[in-house]
């Protein structure tokens, strides 16, 4: 399944059908955004990632998802454009158990990250498990600045 990048009013909507709402991504403008790079982002979608970080998803999806289920975490998640990216493609593969988790340390962004999550139906409402720590990992208990 393909989506066609598009613009909306308040998202875009990349080649893989994830929607993200332009509040996530405040550092890039939306009269600008290059929709035939989020269509294929190679060599890279021109703001957020290279092809390659991409590729490497996809192939873990078609790698580990054949059995029917799918495990994917991200740490320092932001807005979570990962997770949401691996529950979308694994829902358009049909993949039946879907298990995501975030982990974002900034108040903001995580606020963000449950909210993009949620526009995406990647939630427990929608059939996918999902488990969200504002947090963030460090090797001992404490406060930590980032």
């Amino acid at each position: 399944m393909t989506a066609i990048a598009r613009l909306a009013d308040d998202h875009y909507v990349d080649g893989f059908g994830v929607k993200t709402l332009f509040e996530c991504v405040p550092f890039e403008d939306p009269a600008t955004l290059n929709t035939s790079r989020l269509q294929c982002p190679i060599p890279d979608d021109g703001f957020h990632a290279e092809g390659i970080e991409y590729v490497a998803l996809l192939d873990a999806v078609e790698r580990f998802a054949g059995g029917g289920n799918f495990c994917a975490l991200e740490a320092g998640a932001g807005w979570a454009p990962w997770l949401a990216m691996a529950g979308v493609v694994c829902k358009a593969k049909k993949v039946e158990k879907i298990r995501l988790i975030g982990l974002e340390a900034s108040a903001e962004r995580f606020a963000l990250m449950a909210e993009h999550l949620e526009f995406n139906e990647l939630s427990p409402r929608h059939g996918v498990a999902v488990e969200l720590f504002e947090g963030a990992v460090w090797s001992h208990d404490g406060v930590i600045y980032f």
